[in-house]
Order: C-alpha cells, then sequence, then structure tokens
C-alpha cells in the first residue's frame, strides 16, 4: 500500500508550537538587538552634528553660531547655519526611535514643527545652549570649540527641543522629570533627561566622540562653566 504524504493535524500543531516557542525565545533578543542597531545610528547621527558644527566654527575661527530665535530670521537658526556644512543633514536630525515629530518632542517622538517658525524645522537633538557664542564675557557659556581641557563638555544630545541649558544649579532646585517619556519644559536638564534609549540618551562631546549615557549620569557632565557634577538619583 502507498503511504500517504503530509502532515496530519497533530504533527502541523506540534510545528506550530514549537515555532511559536522558539519566537517567543527569540523576540526579545530581536528586539534588544534592534534597540542596540538604532542607538549605534543616532550615536552616528549626532556624530556628524559634530563634524558639522566643526566645519562651522572653524571658518570662523573657532566661534560657534550665535543664539537666535527670531522667525524674522529663520536662516540664523542652527540647523540652517549648519546645511552649508553638511549637505545631507535632513538625514542626521532624527533619532531612529523619534522620528514623528508632534510639535514639543517626547523620548519616542521629535520637536516641530511650528508654524511659521524657523522655516517648520523638525528634529529629535538638542545643542548645549552652553556652546552659543554668547561673547567673551558671559559667565556660564564657553562660546569657543578651542577649550583645552573640555573635551568632556556636550555638544548635541538626544532632547525633547531644539536646545537646552543645564543650569548651575540643577542639581538644587531642578529635580528629574516626573515623566521620563516626555521630559520637562524647564530651559534646562528636563529637556534631555528622557528615558529613549532604555533610561539613557545619546550624547556628542566636544571631543568628537557620542557615547550612551544614562539619565544618572547626566547630572555629572560638565555643561556650563558653573555647574558642579553631582550624582543624583532618577527615580
Amino acid at each position: 500500500m502507498r503511504r500517504q504524504s503530509g502532515f496530519t493535524l497533530i504533527e502541523l500543531l506540534v510545528v506550530v508550537a514549537i515555532i511559536s516557542l522558539l519566537m517567543s525565545i527569540l523576540a526579545p533578543s530581536l528586539n534588544r538587538a534592534t534597540q542596540i542597531t538604532r542607538s549605534a545610528i543616532c550615536r552616528s547621527n549626532l556624530h556628524h552634528l559634530h563634524i558639522a558644527f566643526y566645519a562651522y566654527a572653524g571658518q570662523y575661527k573657532g566661534q560657534p553660531f550665535p543664539y537666535i530665535c527670531d522667525n524674522n530670521q529663520p536662516g540664523k537658526f542652527w540647523m540652517e547655519l549648519l546645511r552649508p556644512y553638511y549637505s545631507e543633514l535632513d538625514k542626521i536630525r532624527f533619532c531612529p526611535l523619534a522620528i514623528t515629530p508632534t510639535g514639543w518632542g517626547s523620548a519616542f517622538t521629535a520637536w516641530g514643527p511650528y508654524a511659521g517658525w524657523m522655516n517648520n524645522h523638525t528634529g529629535s537633538y538638542a545643542i548645549n545652549g552652553w556652546m552659543y557664542n554668547y561673547g567673551p564675557n558671559h559667565s556660564l557659556g564657553y562660546g569657543s570649540i578651542f577649550l583645552n581641557g573640555h573635551a568632556r563638555i556636550p555638544l548635541w544630545a538626544d532632547s525633547v527641543w531644539v536646545d537646552a541649558w543645564p543650569r548651575w544649579d540643577d542639581t538644587v532646585k531642578n529635580t528629574p522629570p516626573p515623566d521620563l517619556l516626555a521630559g520637562a519644559n524647564d530651559g534646562g536638564m528636563g529637556r534631555i533627561c528622557i528615558a529613549r534609549h532604555d533610561r539613557s540618551v545619546n550624547i556628542a562631546f566636544l571631543a568628537g566622540n557620542a557615547e550612551n549615557v544614562s539619565l544618572e549620569r547626566l547630572w555629572l557632565l560638565k555643561w556650563n562653566k558653573m555647574f558642579t557634577p553631582t550624582e543624583i538619583a532618577v527615580p
């Protein structure tokens, strides 16, 4: 007698059960691998923003761009000022985990656009506001790329807005935002303290390296001349 080929219903159900089990085992690993890849792309974006920033500042004898937030001067917004120095700027302005703009950003959304504001720009990153060119007598800002011994100054970071000014007294007056997904519009650390990369953010430093930094370590960095690195607990 010829034996019939093919699966019985029981055999098919066993195969489906095995595949489901394997998928449940592999899913966390695959998800983790995806997160690592996206974080690496994000750090690469920040590194290239650093390259564009240095190219701009190099043309102006080490002076970065000034702080101008004026709808009447959209060409002075930092994204427009960097464009001539990095032609593919539009490809690096979004973290892969925060692409969709929602006005004010969050851990997993981008900032912008606002009607009539700075040519309706959008993005996922902020410049350290203390790196704007405020002039030589500013007591907090750096305002130059030629800073001996300051390679660990943050330059670019994951953020819910276009710039951030972590204050010298953030360790005293400002606590971490209560919602690590939404951040906080406090003008300072609250714009950066978001759980975008598993309770961490990516930062490009003045030296050019881009690193993943845990939220707790944000208060250990030298954001401005008066900032005293301090250990702080992030809930």
